[in-house]
């Protein structure tokens, strides 16, 4: 990747036009550097486009919450995607089927059913390749395509076992990350394999190798054996430093962990392209807190593992002390989000940074899991929970005065 020495002053004075003089000097101008070996590192001091809340900002526009016992209803959400004309596209465990709602959040039709036979699937994760909606059931190794209007395509074998909560990343090559077992069988780590609608799969990226008889530090591990099965739920131990990542629609990866404040962008899991670097402050965690953390992490287990955690899950596991940060995400555009913990919240702050690193500004979490939601445009749609314990859709879009 090309390196530049400074941020160009036009740039930083076009940025601050509008906000006046206290805006203007608010400002920062990152540093740019080349390092040996062609590496660029950008070292952020502070935002670059807008200071204070005078930038970007969430807005609730829409809430999806069908009444029970309609045929929108929402049940147990497996995942979720949404298209260009703003419908959402809910993947549901039980029965499996593909729930689909306007843009002003009213359903419109089922797509699929639980099943084995053509057009029908097992709970899987979901994606959506332009107008082909992608069903990746991982217990039968295979994956089945619809059109967005519902029509059923085609099934193609795919990868087997692995899931995660995230869903199937798209990428601008019409492909999709689809996470399975490694190629080397002794190694613990998985690998994403790009597949693209038809089943072709034209690259293969491994995760970090880990030692299969290490739990990881930051997790609370339990494994059961039953007969010549066993199954392993993991979680992370809150507070404690992880390894976070996300793909980037040109498949470029965004990586770094939580105990400092650098994020490193490389092709696989292992390459550095670009380093970006931040500053962010160390927060303290009463015993109150970690309390609270403790119980939260316990309750979210579920209740058939939850006796197996109570047993290796220990409150004294909790720092003192909240992550630098605490969530990561990427856009449409490749700019990256990422989550800064506060006072009484995992994420409270959001600093946004465009593809190449450079720290544009700061914005209110309007939602502490707002960057585990889905990106696509100006939106960002969330799976939540009402006041009653009810699976409801949060839908925000992104306010850019500052671009008007």
């Amino acid at each position: 990747m090309p390196g530049f020495a400074r941020l160009a002053p036009a740039l930083l004075l076009l940025a601050a036009c509008g906000g006046g003089d206290a805006a203007e000097t608010a400002l920062s101008v990152p540093v740019i550097d080349t390092l040996p070996g062609g590496v660029v590192r950008v070292t952020n001091t502070g935002p670059t486009a807008w200071a204070g809340d005078v930038g970007w900002r969430f807005e609730q526009t829409a809430t999806i919450a069908p009444a029970e016992g309609s045929p929108g209803e929402l049940s147990d959400i497996a995942g979720l995607v949404t298209d260009d004309a703003g419908n959402v596209y809910v993947m549901q465990r039980q029965p499996a089927l593909i729930k689909v709602y306007g843009p002003d959040g009213a359903w419109k039709m089922d797509i699929g059913r639980e099943g084995d036979g053509p057009g029908e699937f097992r709970p899987g994760m979901l994606g959506l390749v332009g107008d082909t909606l992608i069903v990746q059931d991982p217990n039968n190794t295979r994956m089945t395509t619809f059109l967005t209007d519902g029509t059923f395509l085609d099934t193609h074998p795919s990868q087997c076992c692995w899931s995660t909560s995230r869903g199937l990343t798209s990428f601008d090559d019409g492909s999709v990350a689809i996470l399975g077992p490694p190629a080397d069988q002794e190694s613990s780590s998985g690998a994403y394999f790009m597949t693209r609608p038809d089943g072709t799969v034209i690259d293969t990226v491994p995760m970090l190798p880990r030692d299969p008889n290490r739990d990881p530090d930051g997790a609370w591990v339990v494994r059961r054996t039953s007969g010549q099965s066993s199954s392993i739920y993991m979680t992370n131990i809150p507070g404690r430093p992880q390894d976070l990542s996300a793909f980037r629609r040109d498949r470029m990866i965004v990586r770094g962990n939580t105990a400092t404040y650098e994020l490193v962008l490389g092709r696989t899991f292992t390459d550095t392209a670009r380093i970006i670097r931040a500053e962010a402050p160390e927060l303290s965690l009463t015993d109150a807190q970690r309390d609270s953390l403790f119980d939260e992490a316990i309750e979210g287990v579920g209740e058939s593992w939850r006796e197996g955690f109570l047993e290796v899950a220990k409150r004294s596991d909790i720092p003192g002390t909240r992550p630098r940060w605490s969530a990561l995400a990427v856009d449409d555009a490749n700019r990256i989000w990422v989550g800064l913990p506060g006072p009484s919240s995992s994420v409270e702050t959001i600093e946004v940074f465009s593809p190449e690193g450079v720290l544009l500004g700061r914005l209110a979490a309007p939602d502490p899991g707002i960057l585990g939601g889905v990106f696509h445009g100006d939106r960002v749609v969330l799976r939540d929970e009402s006041d009653l314990g009810l699976p409801i859709i949060r839908i925000f879009t992104l306010r850019r005065p500052s671009e008007s």
